[in-house]
């Protein structure tokens, strides 16, 4: 066998090496651009859902009576230190009890709205309480 013909031998695994090669990588490619694409439309399943707004809702004690609250924070927005500071601000010059929320955090109410699995907060109050609230709630609304 001539040195011609071992380089064309050699000429042609290589050819065959590249073109394998090129195979795996243009599969390569598909399949990072299809996770590419996944990971796109989590994200921005994500982002909606993040931006959806949450209603608290106020529960009379007893009669079970709701009230919705005029603001309503969007999920992103929704942290404990933020809802309490909703709670505060409709409470008025009453002392607000921070322990209200307890019973949200400990029942995964809260973490449920978080991951997105409910839009609205439930709590749950005295009679004078949910009154004073809905009041507050009247008083702040659009047009006061």
């Amino acid at each position: 066998m001539d040195s011609w013909q071992t380089f064309e031998q050699t000429g042609i695994v290589i050819g065959f090496v590249s073109g394998f090669v090129g195979i795996i990588s243009a599969v390569f490619a598909v399949l990072a651009w299809n996770k590419g694409r996944m990971i796109r439309e989590t994200m921005n399943q994500d982002l909606r859902r993040n931006a959806e707004n949450i209603r608290l809702i106020l529960v009379r004690d007893g009669d079970r009576e709701e009230h919705v609250l005029g603001y309503r924070p969007r999920r992103d927005q929704a942290t404990r230190a933020e809802i309490l500071g909703i709670l505060g601000m409709y409470s008025g010059e009453a002392r607000f009890e921070s322990s209200r929320l307890v019973p949200i955090l400990e029942s995964g109410d809260f973490d449920r709205m978080i991951s997105g699995s409910t839009n609205e907060l439930r709590f749950t109050m005295s009679a004078g309480d949910y009154d004073r609230f809905v009041k507050r709630d009247r008083s702040l609304g659009p047009g006061s």
